[in-house]
């Protein structure tokens, strides 16, 4: 079927194609002259879709999001699951996320902690902000009503530390950590949750001395 160039089409291939190249730019390298080849199209039709490079940046960016969101499911806990299993769900999907090297968000996500741009906040108020949410709702649950603000919210920021911790380092560099994925997930498992039941135990025992 014959596509038309300023159609559906040219306006995806032209978010893939920045992913791409903004992924492995980052903003400030990466030129619509660039970007226009990989998407094989007229660079005047990037100016037509998006008007400038700000929006195309932060669009392409959103498109390869929710396509990693979809992918592994961040944020959808399986209902009906004790706090525990939920967050053992959130940490697979956490972990199989920041390991993707094919994901062009998660690459533009770790280009924008070096050189921000406008849209960290926008990462964060998109992605940061509800994953905190999300483990920090399992994260009191376990605790229990014993544990203050601020015990459930270093556990919370320990755990998705562990998390997003890069496995490969960039090109010529020694990974950080270098070990299976399977066996990193559940090390994190095992850790955190024997760190937050350590945690609810003198939790729990300190409320018993009052």
């Amino acid at each position: 079927m014959r596509v038309r160039s300023d159609g559906a089409e040219t306006r995806r291939r032209i978010l893939d194609a920045a992913g791409s190249v903004f992924a492995r730019r980052g903003f400030r390298d990466a030129t619509m002259a660039e970007i226009a080849r990989e998407a094989q199209v007229n660079p005047a039709l990037i100016n037509y879709h998006f008007t400038d490079k700000e929006t195309l940046y932060r669009q392409a960016w959103q498109r390869a999001w929710e396509r990693t969101r979809r992918r592994y499911r961040l944020g959808d806990t399986p209902p009906g699951k004790t706090a525990a299993r939920r967050l053992v769900w959130l940490i697979g999907a956490m972990v199989r996320a920041a390991a993707d090297r094919r994901a062009a968000d998660q690459e533009i996500w770790r280009k924008e902690l070096a050189q921000p741009t406008e849209l960290l906040a926008v990462i964060r108020q998109t992605v940061v902000v509800p994953l905190r949410r999300a483990v920090g709702s399992q994260v009191r649950e376990i605790l229990g009503p014993e544990a203050d603000d601020q015990a459930v919210r270093l556990a919370t920021m320990s755990i998705i530390s562990q998390c997003r911790t890069p496995i490969c380092g960039d090109a010529g560099q020694r990974p950080f950590v270098d070990v299976d994925l399977a066996r990193r997930i559940e090390h994190i498992r095992r850790f955190s949750l024997g760190g937050l039941r350590a945690m609810r135990r003198k939790s729990a025992s300190a409320a018993d001395r009052r």
